[in-house]
């Protein structure tokens, strides 16, 4: 494990997710932009879906197609998941946020799913996909 994690040193996921080429997907017309977050598109629109990575805003297209086709339904972006425990009085304390890539709902059932590069998953990343997996929430990863 030491050796896999060497050739980024000591980067946590989130440092690595910020070193990223984000994508500017134009809501409008869907013209694509990369890098730095543009003013207006071309087509005059100001509205823009921001994605982490170009793999991410790829899956994206291609859910939004297989929305189009009527095989999923009620795609949906970043959706935050509260992490929870139990605290000392019984009560439920919320720990920490999963945010999912993509919801959506697929032959009548609820798809969660995350993009993950191929770089591999972050420690905390693992982590929080563990207690997601604890609280009875499977999480579909895609690559």
């Amino acid at each position: 494990m030491k050796g896999a994690w060497k050739k980024f040193g000591r980067l946590s996921g989130s440092d690595l997710g910020r070193l990223a080429i984000k994508v500017y997907i134009c809501t409008s017309c869907g013209a694509w932009f990369e890098g730095k977050p543009p003013t207006q598109c071309s087509c005059g629109m100001l509205q823009f879906d921001r994605f982490d990575s170009k793999g991410e805003a790829k899956r994206f297209a291609t859910l939004r197609l297989l929305e189009r086709a009527g095989e999923i339904s009620q795609l949906q972006r970043q959706i935050r998941f509260p992490l929870c425990t139990i605290g000392k009085d019984g009560q439920p304390v919320q720990f920490a946020i999963y945010a999912a890539d993509f919801v959506y709902v697929e032959k009548g059932e609820r798809v969660i799913e995350d993009f993950k590069s191929a770089s591999g998953i972050a420690p905390e990343a693992a982590l929080k996909l563990r207690c997601m997996e604890a609280a009875g929430n499977t999480v579909k990863l895609t690559s």
